[in-house]
């Protein structure tokens, strides 16, 4: 559900920079990865990876065909992949470890709250 949800964000990201901002690929691409950063903070990195995947392959949509002739696609797409799907990797890590933080912040609390009763 969530993956199809990550897939929907994406979608909805390539149709505003497509259709409704006529944006170039940059401001595309830190658009992606606002939204995969929100993914990943929310949800993981598993539904980070389908954003990141559908994300690379929609962006290429927009890249005008003399854009795609001038740049060497492989190495820039696998860098701009590997570039988005780190800072996911990051922000899902520091967002489980907050979550986990304040979890145990809870319990803490509880356990205090029931000693003093």
């Amino acid at each position: 559900m969530r993956g199809t949800l990550s897939l929907a964000i994406v979608c909805g990201i390539t149709a505003a920079c497509s259709k409704v901002f006529s944006v170039n690929a940059t401001t595309a691409g830190f658009s992606y990865l606002i939204g995969v950063l929100w993914i990943a903070t929310v949800w993981g990195m598993i539904e980070a990876r389908a954003g990141v995947g559908s994300g690379d392959g929609l962006l290429q949509l927009l890249l005008p065909a003399a854009d795609r002739a001038v740049h060497d696609r492989g190495s820039a797409e696998l860098g701009r992949a590997a570039g988005v799907l780190a800072t996911a990797l990051v922000a899902s890590h520091l967002s489980d470890r907050a979550k986990k933080q304040a979890l145990d912040a809870r319990q803490r609390q509880r356990e205090t709250e029931q000693l003093y009763a």
